[in-house]
């Protein structure tokens, strides 16, 4: 009898102590789960500062970088400061693009689904570089061949195998309000000129955040190229009707010297 009732009660101690092994090692689990929380919560900030870094270099091929980002998670808000985007190789001036002061409306409802939405981004005050260098080649163009091709891979790197598995974006619409252009043309002896653009809308962005980045740098680029070739055909024309100005002040002149040499005035 002694010996039956110590079994039961050693089975019972087994049967405890493998529920408690069991609660020990939940416990464990919901530990981890909300420190990796707890972390992506306090770090989002860099999380998101350094996948912009990541992905934006791996659009142009060029250095990306970042000031600091801010996120607001509970008012769907960010903030994001001082993004460059270096020059390639074989110009003088550092940067293509410093975008200023970025404000993001989030769409939080989006987050728990497959493809991120957001709202609006709105880019105050950016300064565009485009430079002509000695060899006749604008700093623009070079970094656009480096794009991706139709929302593809860069035209320099293999297609990612991991691309569908990155996070989609869809972005409604982007603002550029103030944007200040910056030009340098090297060949005609490092002439400097600057000037405003209009506002610039971009609507219904989607892909995955380096396609997103090859999208936006490409019709910035484009806008902003044609806006430098607008301001210089109005540069020559008022360069042209000046020296027409000056040559039709100057026959004015010879013809009064002329009929005050006749008449004697």
């Amino acid at each position: 009898m002694a010996s039956r009732k110590t079994k039961k009660a050693a089975k019972k101690k087994k049967k405890r102590g493998g529920k408690k092994g069991v609660l020990i090692a939940f416990l464990v689990l919901v530990i981890l789960i909300a420190g990796a929380i707890v972390y992506l919560l306090t770090h989002l900030d860099f999380i998101v500062k350094t996948a912009i870094e990541k992905y934006g270099s791996q659009a142009t091929q060029t250095a990306v970088r970042v000031r600091r980002v801010r996120i607001r998670l509970k008012e769907g808000a960010a903030g994001i400061e001082g993004l460059t985007v270096a020059n390639p190789a074989g110009f003088r001036t550092p940067q293509a693009f410093s975008l200023g002061e970025i404000g993001v409306d989030i769409d939080l409802k989006s987050l728990k689904g497959e493809e991120i939405g957001i709202d609006e981004i709105v880019i105050r005050s950016p300064e565009i570089f485009v430079e002509i260098n000695k060899e006749n080649k604008n700093n623009l163009n070079e970094i656009r061949k480096n794009l991706p091709a139709e929302g593809g891979a860069p035209s320099r790197q293999p297609a990612s195998t991991r691309e569908d598995e990155e996070k989609k974006l869809t972005i409604r619409r982007i603002l550029f309000t103030g944007a200040q252009i910056h030009v340098l043309a090297v060949p005609l002896g490092d002439r400097e000129t600057r000037f405003t653009m209009p506002t610039i809308e971009m609507r219904n962005l989607r892909g995955t955040p380096a396609q997103i980045a090859a999208q936006v740098i490409s019709r910035l680029s484009d806008q902003a190229l044609a806006e430098v070739k607008r301001r210089g055909a109005d540069q020559a024309r008022q360069i042209i009707e000046e020296q027409a100005k000056s040559q039709i002040e100057a026959q004015k002149k010879k013809a009064e010297d002329r009929i005050r040499k006749k008449t004697g005035l």
